[in-house]
């Protein structure tokens, strides 16, 4: 009798383990991703929601290092750009953060969906001081993911800001001393050398 309430105890904790981590495998993840536009002077900041099949909604905060890079206060309902079926996103652009709201009116089918996707300005500071890079960060207050809450972990990303040119031989290496190679960023015009 033992045995087979110890068996019956053991097939239950196999089948919630089993849940548990087929339940955490579904949890969806944030990855940010970035360009430098030399042209423009500016970053553009990429935030996709990855394993966000059968998402239905969510809140997301982006925050940012305004005196690095900077964006207009304004509010995007449904940007062109990332719009899909039976979704309705709002963005918040605030100095500092922007906050975003994405809700399907049905289940996501997408593996991927991507929620923001935007150029962000280099400040004037950041061209003069020559800043390496910027740090953001992505938290979610709220995701959920059949009908269920789940806790989606933060994200945080260095936004590299230059965009090197090839590099250039400026002194050829001797017998006794090496070379020396230049190359100056497209968009502030820092020179590196190695």
């Amino acid at each position: 009798m033992k045995k087979k309430i110890i068996s019956v105890i053991l097939a239950v904790c196999v089948f919630m383990l089993s849940a548990v981590v087929s339940f955490a495998e579904s949890a969806p993840t944030i990855k940010i991703g970035s360009s430098v536009d030399a042209e423009k002077k500016s970053v553009k900041i990429t935030v996709t929601l990855e394993n966000a099949a059968n998402f239905n909604n969510g809140d997301f905060e982006l925050t940012y290092d305004s005196s690095v890079i900077s964006h207009e206060a304004k509010v995007t309902v449904n940007p062109d750009e990332i719009t899909l079926d039976n979704m309705n996103m709002v963005q918040n652009f605030t100095d500092g953060k922007v906050d975003i709201s994405v809700m399907y009116s049905q289940f996501s089918s997408d593996s991927s969906i991507v929620i923001l996707d935007e150029e962000f300005p280099l400040t004037a500071a950041a061209l003069q001081n020559q800043v390496d890079s910027t740090d953001v960060k992505v938290v979610s207050s709220k995701a959920v993911v059949n009908e269920t809450d789940v806790n989606v972990a933060e994200a945080d990303y260095s936004v590299g800001l230059h965009t090197n040119n090839e590099w250039k031989a400026t002194k050829a290496p001797t017998c006794t001393e090496p070379g020396l190679e230049t190359s100056v960023c497209a968009v502030c015009g820092k020179t590196e050398t190695r």
